[in-house]
This record gives structure tokens, C-alpha cells and sequence, in this order.
């Protein structure tokens, strides 16, 4: 399987055939370590040099909508068939999970952890762009999208 990650300055390429299964989400941390998810949700860390350090299973399998690692010291993860995400630390030990139901969120198409550790998010019932304070559990800032 070819991978490759377009924001990496250099645009590097990587071929992970040793896996044993279909790659369905990745992302590469500040420090060059690749984190990828499979379709049944797990997520394992690979060193840059693509040796398999840490995997997480989730009691709750299913396949990730997003994942991203770029934060540094926080992994995150949305399913968005189960609405809600996890925040793992670096070594994949889960710190906190959300579900947006309990928060009245109807349904969260796609969701993404920002740089101040809030989360932007798209409900698409009312087809709106949300941005959600986690500790709080309140919106901030909310836009319709028509």
C-alpha cells in the first residue's frame, strides 16, 4: 500500500505493505511518528522508521471519520457512527471521550480538534459550523451554512 501525506513540506511517500491489513486513516505527529486507524478502529503508532510501537483497540469497534496527530501531545479521533470522539496521549492511552448526543448535538457530520483544544464541528441537521468548548460542553461559535 503507497501512503503519502501532502502536508509534509517534502511530500514524502511512504510504502507500508507489512501491516497485515487495509490502512484506513493516518496522520503524522510533529515529530515524525505515523499513527494509523484500520475499519474495525483500531489505532497503532509507528516510529518514522514504520516499526509498530503501540495499539489501541476500542471496546466499540468501528472505523474512524477522522484522525490527527499533528497537535503534538494529543491524538484525536471522531466516530461519527457512534458521535463522538477520544483524545489519547501521544503513547495511544485514551485521556477523555465525548459524546456529542449528551450535549444536544443531533448529528456531527465531521468534526476536527483545533489549536486552542476546542472543536470545530458540522451538524447536519441544521447544517451548521460549530465551534465547541470540550470542558465547558458549550458552543462558541455557531454559523449557518445555507
Amino acid at each position: 500500500m503507497l501512503v503519502s501525506h501532502a502536508s509534509l513540506a517534502q511530500y514524502d511517500t511512504l510504502n507500508i505493505t507489512d501491516l497485515g491489513r487495509p490502512i484506513d486513516r493516518f496522520s503524522i505527529d510533529r515529530s515524525g511518528f505515523l499513527f494509523v486507524s484500520f475499519k474495525n478502529g483500531d489505532i497503532t503508532r509507528l516510529s518514522p522508521e514504520l516499526d509498530s510501537l503501540t495499539t489501541f483497540s476500542p471496546v466499540k469497534t468501528g472505523a474512524l471519520n477522522n484522525l490527527e496527530a499533528w497537535h503534538g501531545f494529543k491524538v484525536f479521533a471522531f466516530y461519527d457512527q457512534f458521535q463522538d470522539f477520544a483524545l489519547f496521549d501521544r503513547f495511544l492511552s485514551r485521556v477523555a471521550s465525548y459524546d456529542f448526543g449528551e450535549d444536544g448535538l443531533n448529528y456531527v457530520q465531521t468534526a476536527t480538534y483545533s489549536s486552542d483544544e476546542h472543536i470545530w464541528l458540522i451538524e447536519e441537521n441544521k447544517w451548521k459550523l460549530i465551534k465547541y468548548d470540550i470542558n465547558n460542553r458549550l458552543v462558541l461559535i455557531e454559523t449557518t451554512l445555507d
